[in-house]
């Protein structure tokens, strides 16, 4: 049966009407109207700062191994365990992270799809793991078999039970009376290798404690990587790009067991503040978010157009 043309042309609208919509909900919500959170203080980020000489001490020496992680199935593991008796491959992140994180990933994920072109190759799982760790409380394991998933079809699409690539979180659930606990499994780790973070909500603008739900995590980049026997072996702070014969060249010298160096790079920091609240930009942007308006007032007047002429010819053919 085919619908009358009112209907047709009515539906038609509608579908037009929704995907302007999207569009500029879309616009809003990159643009937006509201200021974006300030950057942190400047004490806030010098105390995320890693310093080439805490670095340098901590090479040689076995941060704690023994704290209760859960894996991407939920079972209990420790950072000794996945180690597994291979050179590792250590990263603090939140799995969630809009930025810094999910960059260092994309980053490293290259850096070992190339390692597996290398004469002598380097597999994740054969020659070295690789584990990464969430810093978040409240993230829970399955957030971490999701990223683990993505990582293993883009490494090399390995199956989901093939060892070697670890995706770890201190939280069982996503429940604040089990944060508390997690917190603190993190931070034995964390506070170790000199890795701070600050845990925040965006809209009030304040810290929140290790049971509350944290907006947004301020935080370093660090990758360590460690000797078969959990030593640390080097330590790089500087991520935006991960050179592959490097970090195998310290894949091979902490698989001998020996130590290698922190780099010389600064430490990258990840937050949301916009350093750049005023200005030009902020008023394109503002401007652009605005156009929205008349488009969907437009939208709606079509709407109410074609729904009214439906009307009149449904009675007109009555």
């Amino acid at each position: 049966m085919t619908p009358p043309p009112a209907f047709a042309r009515l539906l038609a609208v509608a579908v037009g009407c929704c995907a302007v919509g999207l569009a500029a909900g879309q616009n809003v919500g990159s643009y937006g109207l509201a200021t974006r959170p300030p950057a942190p203080s400047p004490e806030t980020l010098a105390s995320m700062d890693i310093p080439k000489e805490v670095r340098d001490g901590l090479l040689g020496k076995t941060p704690p191994l023994d704290g209760t992680f859960y894996d991407h199935t939920g079972a209990a593991v420790t950072l000794r365990e996945v180690i597994g008796g291979k050179p590792t491959v250590l990263v603090p992140i939140y799995f969630k992270c809009p930025k810094l994180c999910s960059q260092t990933v994309v980053n490293l994920l290259d850096a070992a799809r190339l390692m597996r072109t290398m004469k002598p190759k380097l597999v994740a799982g054969e020659d070295f793991n690789l584990v990464f760790f969430s810093i978040d409380s409240f993230e829970h394991p399955q957030v971490a078999n999701g990223r683990r998933n993505e990582f293993h079809r883009d490494y090399d699409g390995r199956g989901k039970d093939t060892p070697g690539v670890y995706f770890l979180s201190a939280n069982p659930t996503n429940r604040g009376e089990t944060a508390g606990k997690a917190h603190e499994t993190i931070t034995e780790v964390t506070d170790f290798i000199g890795f701070k973070f600050v845990r925040m909500n965006v809209k009030k603008q304040k810290e929140v404690d290790a049971d509350k739900v944290a907006q947004e995590i301020q935080h370093p980049a660090a990758l360590l990587v460690l000797t078969p026997t959990g030593r640390i072996s080097s330590y790089d702070t500087g991520l935006m790009t991960i050179d592959e014969r490097k970090l195998a060249d310290q894949v091979r010298v902490a698989g001998a067991g020996g130590t290698g160096t922190a780099d010389t790079a600064k430490t990258l920091d990840c937050f949301l503040g916009d350093d750049q609240p005023e200005g030009w930009y902020r008023v394109a942007m503002r401007a652009m978010a605005w156009s929205a308006v008349p488009v969907l007032l437009c939208a709606g007047l079509v709407v109410w157009r074609a729904w009214a002429r439906a009307k009149a010819e449904k009675a007109a053919n009555g």
